[in-house]
C-alpha cells in the first residue's frame, strides 16, 4: 500500500510538496485539470463544490511531456513520486463524450496526452467517463469536532437541472453555446465507453501506462 496526496494543478508547489511529505506521504496524484479556471466563486483551498454554472471554464492546452517531467522533477527533490494523472480536461474529450462532430480529433489529442505521460514516465492515468461529471456536492460540519466536510445529496438544484450546452463534465467548454443537451441513455454511455477504450487502451500498453477508471 503506498501512502499518497492528491493535488490540485495551482497546488503543484513547493509549500504543497513539503507539507506532503511531512505526513509521510510518497505518492502524488495529479489533477491537471484546472478546475478553478476562470472562476472566483469557489475556494481554492478545497474541492469545488459547484453550481449550476459550473465548476470553472476549461482549457484544451495539451499537457506536454516537458511539462509533467519538470512536475516529476520538482517532486522528486522531497522524495515524491508522481504516480498518476486524474482525468482528462473537459475540452479534450466533450465531443467523445457526446458524440460530437470533433469526436475523431479528440481521439488523437487523448492518444498524444497517453504517449506523453508514458514518455514522462508516470504509470498510471485515471479517467472519469462521466457526462455532467460529480453533481449534488454539499459542505456540512459531519466530521469529528465539527470540522467541515464535503459530501453528497442526490437532489438539489444542481442535479435537478438539464445541462447546458455549454457544459461537460461540471466545466464550461464553449462558453457561446445555447440550449441544453440531449439526453444519453446509459446505452448510448456504454456504447461511446467501448468505442473509447478500443481505441485508447492499446495505445496506453504501448506508452506503458495503466488506465484507471475513476469511480
Amino acid at each position: 500500500m503506498k501512502l499518497g496526496f492528491g493535488l490540485y494543478r495551482h497546488m503543484l508547489d513547493d509549500e504543497h510538496f513539503a507539507f506532503a511529505r511531512q505526513c509521510g506521504a510518497t505518492h502524488i496524484v495529479v489533477h491537471m485539470v484546472d478546475y478553478f479556471h476562470q472562476n472566483a466563486r469557489f475556494s481554492r483551498s478545497d474541492q469545488p463544490v459547484g453550481d449550476t454554472g459550473g465548476w470553472g471554464t476549461a482549457q484544451a492546452d495539451v499537457w506536454t511531456t516537458e511539462e509533467l517531467l519538470d512536475i516529476r522533477a520538482r517532486m522528486a527533490k522531497y522524495d515524491l513520486t508522481f504516480f498518476a494523472i486524474e482525468n482528462f480536461d473537459p475540452c479534450h474529450w466533450d465531443d467523445i463524450l457526446f458524440d460530437g462532430p470533433r469526436k475523431a480529433e479528440q481521439i488523437e489529442t487523448v492518444k498524444q496526452i497517453i504517449r506523453n505521460v508514458g514518455a514522462a514516465g508516470i504509470p498510471v492515468f485515471g479517467y472519469n467517463f462521466s457526462l455532467a461529471g460529480v453533481a449534488g456536492r454539499i459542505q456540512e460540519n459531519k466530521a469529528r469536532g465539527g470540522a467541515k466536510t464535503v459530501g453528497l445529496n442526490g437532489v438539489n438544484e444542481q442535479t435537478e437541472s438539464p445541462l447546458p450546452a455549454s457544459m461537460a463534465w461540471n466545466m464550461v467548454v464553449d462558453e457561446d453555446a445555447e440550449g441544453i443537451r440531449a439526453p444519453v441513455t446509459k446505452e448510448q454511455l456504454w456504447q461511446r465507453l467501448e468505442a473509447f477504450l478500443k481505441e485508447i487502451v492499446p495505445v496506453a500498453e504501448e506508452a506503458g501506462v495503466r488506465l484507471a477508471r475513476a469511480s
